[in-house]
């Protein structure tokens, strides 16, 4: 199985042409995931919101964030090294918060293994639904790319749909 060259569309996904196209692509696949993302029931916390903040997703980038073939061909995403080389150059940040509980654990090391147990949920969701993430209507079924997830450490979780990378943060305000 050769790989085609990066910057090489998939074969059915064509890659966005000129700076506007980039940006408004971005933002939608985006505004896509984040409609998922705050509509999660399988959490044990509802999510209160989901903010863009890199600022490829804000609309103050000097260049809108690059298009990767690679984050939108679910085949070529085998080994740890393909992963990261799709999230090259840099993901797109995204930060999630939940409505305020007494639920969370006042210790620091518990607040984290919380989160990577939140971490893991949303990955399983947005994986197992077979929902496109990037479709039309909240539900997904819109026609647009599968999202794929992984926990590249306990403090985020890297997601690669629509041919760009999100790197997702859950914020707790009290640590």
């Amino acid at each position: 199985f050769a790989q085609p060259a990066l910057g090489q569309p998939v074969a059915g996904a064509a890659p966005p042409q000129g700076q506007g196209q980039q940006q408004q692509s971005v933002l939608a696949v985006f505004e896509s995931l984040r409609r998922r993302l705050l509509y999660l029931s399988d959490l044990p916390l509802a999510v209160a919101s989901v903010v863009g903040v890199s600022p490829g997703l804000r609309g103050t980038a000097a260049c809108a964030p690059a298009y990767n073939r690679l984050a939108d061909d679910s085949t070529i995403l085998q080994t740890a090294e393909t992963w990261q080389e799709a999230c090259l150059p840099a993901p797109q940040l995204v930060v999630m918060t939940f409505e305020a509980s007494g639920r969370w654990p006042a210790e620091y090391d518990a607040v984290q293994w919380i989160k990577s147990s939140m971490y893991l949920a949303i990955a399983s969701h947005l994986e197992a639904s077979g929902d496109s993430v990037a479709g039309s209507d909240v539900g997904g079924g819109g026609g647009g790319p599968t999202a794929r997830c992984v926990l590249t450490n306990q403090h985020c979780l890297d997601i690669l749909c629509g041919g760009f990378a999100f790197r997702l943060f859950i914020f707790h305000g009290p640590e």
